[in-house]
């Protein structure tokens, strides 16, 4: 009898236990995704590029590496290198590029909206191609 009543006491003690380190887990947890959700935890960059300016980075960029893997050869033989032609056209240096990939990156409702302009745009281009092929010559 006196067995019994000592594993009840030890399951009882052992529940709060249990019960004070679920909630010290729940509590860090908590403090975390309160910490981590803040608006934008990178910090903006010392030379900030405007929304468009990334978008229009982003396109080229897209618009280069196709380039790059249908005609290498021709970037080679040229001497064009793709980040050395963005910073050049954009006048940026590679820190500031990514400062700003970074910033943006870290707030995905920004950075979906950059990757579905430079999807329109380029779906635009493509329309204004197939167009012009339509056309009688």
């Amino acid at each position: 009898m006196k067995m019994i009543k000592f594993l009840i006491l030890m399951q009882e003690k052992d529940c709060c236990l249990i019960d004070n380190f679920m909630k010290k887990i729940l509590f860090l947890i908590n403090l975390i995704l309160l910490v981590s959700c803040s608006n934008n935890p990178v910090e903006k960059p010392k030379k900030m590029l405007s929304k468009q300016t990334m978008i229009d980075i982003h396109y080229d960029l897209a618009l280069l590496q196709a380039a790059e893997s249908n005609f290498s050869n021709k970037l080679t033989t040229n001497d064009i290198k793709l980040t050395n032609f963005i910073y050049k056209k954009y006048n940026i240096d590679s820190i500031t590029f990514y400062a700003n990939e970074k910033y943006y990156a870290a707030d995905t409702r920004k950075y979906k909206q950059i990757h579905k302009a430079v999807l329109e745009r380029l779906d635009q281009e493509k329309d204004k191609i197939i167009h012009r092929e339509k056309l009688p010559k």
